[in-house]
């Protein structure tokens, strides 16, 4: 969990210096879904799947990102599945470990959090100071443990409260959607 959360930020903070896709306005901001991935959240352009982080190992998770970069900023979801003997703690230490972890890996320092829920998972609202490029930073995430996913969906940008209206749009669209219906095939003859 930590490994997941560190990851997104880190990608966050590199892809800062990148610039090259724009976030919009909001009127046209736009749901993004993946049924695959099991989400839909709002954001203002394009998320970009990035290349699968993880699986050194059998029993190391790979975790999945999608990624809308602004010039000062990044907009991430990133998902991570977990064998469920890995969960075998409850969801609210499961979720500290999370933020914990994702914090301390930034070396941020946390800043607010309130726990909630989102489409009936537990989950966490966090808020944390964060260095970028020399200059104090934000990352505002949701962290959700759905099942044996853990969702997180991040903004990573200027300190400060510009643009939390936005933060605010995206972080609070994230919705975790039914998996798709398995579909069962009978053997010939049967």
């Amino acid at each position: 969990m930590r490994r997941a959360f560190a990851v997104a930020i880190l990608l966050a903070s590199l892809l800062l210096s990148i610039h090259k896709g724009r976030a919009q306005t909001p009127s046209v901001w736009k749901t993004f879904s993946s049924r695959e991935a099991g989400f839909s959240v709002r954001v203002p352009g394009t998320l970009a799947e990035q290349p699968a982080a993880g699986k050194q190992s059998a029993s190391t998770p790979v975790t999945h990102s999608f990624v809308l970069n602004d010039k000062d900023s990044a907009y991430i979801l990133s998902y991570t599945d977990y064998a469920r003997e890995q969960l075998t703690a409850n969801p609210a230490t499961i979720l500290t470990a999370a933020r914990n972890g994702g914090i301390q890996n930034v070396k941020g320092r946390l800043v607010a959090e309130t726990v909630t829920r989102v489409s009936g998972y537990p989950a966490r609202d966090v808020i944390a100071a964060v260095p970028l490029e020399h200059k104090p930073g934000s990352a505002h995430f949701r962290i959700v443990l759905a099942r044996s996913r853990l969702y997180m969906a991040l903004y990573v940008g200027p300190g400060g409260s510009a643009g939390q209206s936005h933060i605010d749009v995206f972080l609070k669209s994230l919705k975790i959607i039914p998996a798709a219906a398995k579909i069962r095939y009978k053997k010939p003859g049967r």
